[in-house]
């Protein structure tokens, strides 16, 4: 190893040995100059410091928030258990109620003016207006004042497209909807008159399963899905009526 590597002397300097120091620097001696190495420092810890004791607590905050419990809304169900009813609803209907006005025979929107001549379309017309819905959705929360748009709704969560093409294989969830693809695809234009009814379609939520007769629905219901929610209310109603 060279010499100039090679360490003579090792000090461990004190903070408080300044006559070794001294001494080590006032002797000439010549050589290599020695490696001093210091001791690390060491940090002291603060003072301890005694704190005043935290202030009492008013009697306000001593008291419960709530006078009475919170007391959780009981959630109902709709469209075979796909949506709920918005348990909000109840708060907003006294705030809807003040957007109505009667003025004369009529009742008239104060929002839209817009006249009806019964009190209950006015109140039908005035859940356009407000932002809380009637219904929710269960899959995305979406709000419906109508559980018709809701069902259709729910069809795109479930993949239930119970009107069917005869001329091809698409299906579709509403029969409007199979009667404009009809008309542009294949040229087909139906003669029903405005507004006319068309054959009810008794379509299973579940499976898709569509029928025109009530009796082969119930029946499929019955067989395939014994705990479907639109079974238990069927029998449910039909138990009420059977105590009276």
């Amino acid at each position: 190893m060279p010499k100039s590597f090679t360490i003579k002397n090792i000090l461990l300097e004190d903070d408080c040995d300044n006559g070794d120091t001294s001494k080590q620097k006032s002797s000439g001696q010549k050589g290599e100059e020695k490696s001093v190495f210091h001791r690390p420092f060491l940090p002291v810890p603060p003072p301890q410091i005694a704190l005043p004791p935290p202030p009492p607590v008013p009697p306000i905050f001593q008291q419960p928030l709530f006078a009475t419990p919170f007391v959780q809304p009981q959630i109902e169900t709709v469209n075979g258990g796909y949506g709920i009813k918005n348990p909000l609803l109840q708060c907003s209907r006294s705030s809807l109620a003040e957007l109505g006005e009667q003025q004369g025979d009529s009742f008239v929107c104060r929002v839209c003016r817009k006249i009806f001549p019964l009190q209950r379309l006015l109140n039908r017309h005035l859940k356009c207006h407000s932002d809380v819905k009637r219904y929710l959705c269960t899959f995305c929360v979406k709000g419906f004042n109508d559980t018709f748009d809701l069902k259709r709704h729910t069809r795109t969560h479930t993949g239930v497209r119970p009107y069917k093409c005869d001329h091809c294989d698409k299906a579709f969830t509403q029969r409007c909807s199979l009667e404009s693809h009809n008309k542009k695809v294949h040229g087909i234009n139906l003669s029903f008159a405005y507004k006319q009814r068309r054959d009810k379609v008794y379509v299973c939520e579940e499976c898709g399963h569509s029928t025109r007769k009530p009796e082969i629905h119930y029946e499929h219901v019955k067989s395939a899905h014994p705990q479907a929610s639109v079974l238990i209310r069927s029998l449910q109603k039909n138990s009420a009526l059977l105590a009276r």
